[in-house]
């Protein structure tokens, strides 16, 4: 696979083979292992579709999003998915702890006429006799 800079981008058994053109026809290369690598996004601007392949130390490739390239990122994927999500196959279940509580509050309520608090409930005022 053919990035944006001209590397070259081989899948191994072990991990991603880079061959970067150098000068005078040289071709630089060197294996990337899986486990090196640490997110693969898309992304969408004005400029056009991207995929962008993250290593360490702030390192990425970046491919044109086509059939093929749409091809090598969904192995990709498949071949780093247990290197990105180690635990992936354990099922491990976890409750949080549940907390009921109960908040009873004593409602009272104001009289109108000479403002005295009374029980919620009551008719009547219990200082002035008052409706409430």
């Amino acid at each position: 696979m053919k990035t944006k800079s001209g590397s070259l981008l081989t899948l191994t058994d072990s991990g991603v083979l880079v061959e970067v053109p150098a000068h005078f026809g040289k071709v630089r290369s060197g294996e990337i292992p899986f486990s090196h690598i640490q997110k693969i996004e898309f992304a969408s601007a004005l400029l056009g579709k991207r995929w962008f392949i993250y290593r360490g130390e702030g390192y990425s490739w970046e491919l044109d999003v086509n059939t093929e390239t749409s091809n090598f990122i969904g192995e990709l994927k498949r071949r780093i998915a247990p290197f990105l999500n180690p635990s992936a196959n354990v099922n491990v279940v976890v409750q949080a702890p549940t907390t009921t509580q109960t908040i009873q509050r004593e409602v009272k309520v104001r009289c109108s006429y000479c403002r005295t608090i009374n029980e919620d409930g009551s008719p009547i005022c219990s200082h002035c006799g008052g409706r409430l």
